[in-house]
């Protein structure tokens, strides 16, 4: 046996990183698995919302937030044809009068940067980068409360199996295709609970929670960044602005403190018959990390992508098609989804736990991804610490706690969805709504305040 863990945590992402981090603020020991071998980051910017910020201020981030994160004034949603404002939500001081903590806006590397380094600092967590997580095996699961986390009876807590991966002259690989210059080995370890914040392509949830198969929607995300200084004048905003069209939404905010532009645009695109559900897990992973790779599915194929997407613009305001045409490098992520939670069920099973993505993998259309990965951060942590009760009935505790708000978050974006993509006649209600409601159709307190 390699190690004895209190708990352990499958992913070194936004929620891996979190819950370690907030299990470190209140003394608690854990070890990360990573399956990457370094902390390249491919993905673009997140928004937090202030039910995010305050969580990170209170684990001590604040500083760190305001060395690298934006403070949008606003968000302002325009008609992604005519370029009409339609509907605007204060930000800046209102929504840190209201809320209690403010509206940022970054890069998701420098989000894992922080959690990562302030992780580091406090000294309770082992991260141990190029290390998957195989399979788990639980044992016990009602039986054991309390005790000392390094003399686990056998028959009790959960064991798993890592695949330590030592890497010599190669800069990654994905599950189904590892190089032969990959010299592997596993590590047999335990703890009293194993948490999968592995992403939305979660082992965890595949091997031991819901059987749904992970949807490929059929909508694109194409992300880029700008410098702030190559933008026409007219497109330089310290808002986040979104601006709807037919089949597709195009979203901007400034990060990197207003230095960069980032761009996301949301295009909706006709399935692949052959891509409708994807069940083998290596293929999705392909997917996820090389999207441009030629051996992935043929819907995914560079030279098709990036010529929907410059058909989609057409359909656009000229001024989009302008900054469009100011980025080099497209990033793209095909879009999966799993349907809403359905019980507490689908978060934690015995000893067993789900966080982040891996719990409720949902479209980005309200923005919340790397929010609800942080709020289960610090409810587990929270959860974890009522000694008082089983180790089981702590896990069940925080999925009660969660499943029914990040269900309702998986919903809205999914409604959302609908609602920004829409054509004719439904577009024009839409916009006579949004001209009509303004900041009450935009603002959400049930989200923020929480």
């Amino acid at each position: 046996m390699s190690g004895v863990h209190e708990v352990a945590v499958s992913g070194a992402g936004i929620g891996g990183l979190g819950v370690a981090l907030s299990l470190a603020h209140g003394g608690v020991q854990s070890v990360v698995f990573e399956r990457q071998h370094d902390w390249s980051e491919v993905g673009a910017g997140v928004q937090l919302g202030p039910n995010a910020t305050r969580r990170l201020k209170a684990w001590g981030l604040e500083a760190a937030l305001e060395r690298c994160a934006s403070w949008p004034q606003s968000v302002e949603v325009f008609d992604g044809v005519g370029a009409e404002l339609l509907a605007t939500l204060p930000l800046g001081e209102q929504c840190q009068t209201r809320y209690g903590a403010p509206y940022a806006t970054l890069l998701r590397s420098d989000l894992q940067t922080m959690l990562r380094e302030r992780v580091d600092q406090l000294g309770f967590t082992d991260v141990r980068l190029g290390e998957k997580l195989l399979h788990a095996t639980v044992h016990g699961a009602d039986s054991f409360t309390d005790g000392d986390p390094l003399h686990l009876p056998q028959d009790q807590g959960v064991e798993f199996d890592i695949q330590a991966q030592r890497l010599s002259g190669h800069s990654g690989a994905d599950d189904a295709n590892e190089p032969s210059d990959f010299n592997a080995h596993r590590q047999s370890h335990s703890a009293q609970v194993l948490v999968g914040a592995d992403g939305v392509f979660s082992r965890l949830r595949q091997t031991h929670f819901q059987k749904a198969p992970l949807q490929y929607t059929g909508h694109l995300a194409y992300s880029a960044l700008i410098r702030w200084s190559d933008l026409p004048v007219s497109m330089r905003s310290s808002s986040v602005r979104l601006f709807l069209a037919p089949g597709l939404h195009w979203v901007q905010y400034p990060v990197k403190t207003g230095e960069w532009l980032n761009v996301v645009i949301l295009l909706e695109v006709a399935p692949s018959p052959g891509v409708k559900a994807v069940d083998d897990l290596s293929q999705k992973r392909r997917f996820l990390s090389n999207p441009w790779n030629e051996k992935t599915s043929t819907s995914f194929d560079r030279s098709q992508d990036l010529q929907s997407l410059l058909l989609a613009l057409k359909r656009a305001h000229g001024q989009l098609q302008e900054v469009a045409s100011l980025v080099n490098t497209w990033t793209l992520w095909p879009l999966f989804a799993a349907p809403p939670l359905r019980s507490a069920e689908d978060m934690a099973r015995g000893r067993l736990a789900l966080l982040g993505d891996a719990a409720h993998p949902m479209l980005p259309y309200l923005a919340q991804g790397a929010g609800m990965s942080i709020e289960d951060a610090q409810v587990f942590s929270m959860c974890w610490g009522e000694s008082r009760l089983s180790v089981p009935d702590r896990l069940r505790r925080y999925a009660e706690l969660r499943w029914q708000r990040c269900a309702r978050v998986q919903r809205r974006a999914m409604s959302n969805a609908n609602v920004f993509h829409v054509g004719q006649p439904l577009r024009f209600m839409r916009n006579m709504a949004m001209r009509a409601m303004g900041a009450r159709l935009l603002d959400m307190p049930w989200l923020y305040s929480h």
